[in-house]
């Protein structure tokens, strides 16, 4: 993805919209993009997320099938919590996402302390199963 393309994709996502677009561009600058195949394992159970999920296409489901939101595990990352639950790109569709190591981070919060406050308030993912 280009610059431009990342950062209209960021944009998509509800918990960076209030956010400048210049914000959005030193996330974009410092996001690396990724995909997963289909029931790929994207962090495992007891290990805490070592970057930033930003989930631009598919999904990012526990190991019971629900989905983990767009946004998944900003806390986790942020405060450097063991997951209790492999994570994995959706079996039907897998995930495309932009990521952000945790060191990359803490940058980017210094420079758009915004970031923190919509990352932790971001509503909880809805599953896609009953």
């Amino acid at each position: 993805m280009t610059l431009p393309e990342k950062i209209f994709a960021l944009r998509s996502l509800p918990a960076l919209d209030s956010l400048s677009d210049a914000e959005l561009a030193v996330i974009a600058d410092a996001a690396r993009e990724r995909a997963y195949a289909p029931g790929a394992t994207v962090v495992p159970a007891g290990q805490a997320p070592s970057r930033l999920l930003l989930v631009c296409a598919g999904a990012v489901c526990d190991a019971a099938g629900r989905d983990q939101g767009r946004v998944p595990g900003a806390a986790a990352t942020l405060f450097n919590r063991p997951l209790a639950a492999d994570w994995i790109a959706a079996p039907d569709r897998g995930a495309h996402c932009l990521q952000i190591a945790r060191r990359h981070l803490f940058t980017i919060v210094r420079q758009c302390p915004g970031l923190v406050v919509d990352l932790l308030t971001e509503p909880p993912a809805r599953s896609d199963r009953p």
